[in-house]
């Protein structure tokens, strides 16, 4: 039996090693300190039941939520929970990645995920030992073999390289400078029916071979950036993510939730909605009597499973619990500074001035994102918390978050809402004007 190579930290150069901010826990680490949230168990019963009897359907699923709280880990487990059950296992071959890896989050658009999906699907089948004829790719590749090809290299060589060198080359074609991205973009959306034609013939070479069917999980589609194109990107395209023919997981932003044309995509395309909220560190102020409780416990919970209890002080965790707003991306980045300053300190946990500190970097990303159009945007929406005030690229940004109590609402990140009080005395005047002629019923 192996060891795993996570444990729970018992000194804070273990606590700095287990709390990584940017990481989604996948292999021993969801074993160790994943915190079971349900949506995993929730889209495979789904799927179970789409893809078997009579149904025999091909469902798509949007997996929504705030960038940094855990949808990229309900994929990882999603597909550790295929491997490791022998029933799913035998039913369906998880073809899970990142589209900031393989295309890169900038302007994505539906062209580029197209045939992100193309490219995903000969990486497992590779890694699987699968062999998928590489006359698909080819034709690929003839699509986008332009004059900016080496003169010293023809076209027929480089198809002639096999799977991982045609990869690699329509690879760097996604990832090339604006001009050949724009080249590469038009091709592709003028190809796009021959190109689901042949992840058609793809997906179904995999299910003939396997007897499995594939299951696409798309991660990062919330990080492309502007937030704009991302939502357009549903928009736009939301009959073409549906007709991909294959099971697949989109994960989105959770802005997509507050567009006027969400509900229409929704009923239109067919999409299976599942949505993974905020921790709720408090309850709005308009709902008396609240239930459930605010989920403090649970993020406490989800830190010692990292760590041990003696590594933090318990005025330390509730402050970066309080202070970071349950964007649990932000209580892991706090806590990780957090061991690394008490280390430097030569202490042996983690205290109040270390956690202080590390919010202090957090609240100053904050600032240097902050325009004055954005604290009139955000005073509103401490004033009321409701969506009326809620910018898309405030909630893009984690400066606004919503949660959920049975109805969604607003409230602003309680680091912002520190540079809010900044604003205010500093400029009293302008910033009780902001707020002028809101309900008072609301506000109060």
């Amino acid at each position: 039996m192996s060891v795993p190579q996570h444990q729970k930290a018992t000194n804070l150069e273990q606590a700095y090693r287990n709390l990584t901010p940017n990481n989604p826990l996948e292999n021993d680490e969801l074993t160790l300190f994943y915190q079971d949230r349900s949506i995993a168990r929730q889209i495979l019963m789904k799927l179970d039941l789409e893809m078997s009897g009579a149904n025999d359907s091909l469902p798509k699923f949007l997996l929504l939520g705030h960038r940094g709280i855990g949808k990229s880990t309900e994929l990882f487990n999603i597909a550790q929970q295929i491997e490791s059950d022998e029933t799913k296992k035998e039913a369906y071959l998880p073809i899970h990645y990142s589209i900031s890896d393989l295309v890169g989050a900038h302007e994505c658009d539906f062209p580029q995920l197209a045939l992100s999906m193309l490219l995903a699907t000969y990486n497992t089948s590779q890694s699987h030992g699968l062999s998928l004829a590489s006359k698909h790719l080819e034709k690929v590749y003839s699509w986008l073999a332009t004059e900016t090809i080496e003169t010293t290299t023809s076209k027929g060589a480089l198809v002639s390289l096999g799977i991982p060198k045609l990869l690699e080359f329509i690879g760097l074609k996604l990832k090339a400078g604006s001009d050949q991205i724009t080249k590469t973009k038009r091709v592709v959306q003028q190809k796009m029916p021959q190109l689901l034609e042949i992840l058609d013939t793809l997906f179904t070479d995999i299910s003939l071979k396997t007897h499995k069917k594939p299951v696409l999980m798309l991660d990062d589609i919330d990080k492309i950036y502007p937030v704009n194109k991302g939502l357009d990107l549903f928009k736009n395209h939301s009959q073409g993510l549906a007709q991909i023919p294959c099971c697949v997981i989109y994960t989105a932003p959770v802005a997509l939730m507050l567009e006027s044309y969400y509900e229409e995509i929704l009923h239109n395309s067919g999409f299976h909605e599942y949505y993974l909220p905020m921790f709720r560190i408090e309850e709005p102020r308009k709902l008396k009597n609240p239930t459930p409780k605010p989920q403090v416990e649970k993020l406490q919970e989800l830190v010692y499973k990292r760590i041990s209890e003696d590594l933090i002080t318990q005025q330390a965790l509730n402050e970066a619990i309080k202070k970071t707003g349950g964007v649990l991306r932000h209580l892991v980045k706090v806590l990780q500074e957090a061991s690394m300053a008490a280390m430097l300190a030569e202490k042996e946990q983690i205290e109040q001035p270390e956690v202080s500190e590390a919010l202090k970097k957090q609240r100053n990303e904050f600032y240097r994102f902050l325009e004055e159009s954005d604290y009139e945007a955000l005073l509103k929406l401490e004033a009321t918390q409701e969506r009326t005030y809620v910018k898309k690229e405030h909630l893009h940004a984690l400066v606004a978050l919503e949660y959920s109590n049975g109805q969604q609402w607003f409230d602003v990140h309680p680091l912002a809402k520190d540079l809010l009080e900044r604003f205010r005395d500093s400029f009293p005047e302008k910033a009780k004007k902001f707020v002028e002629g809101l309900n008072s019923s609301i506000v109060g």
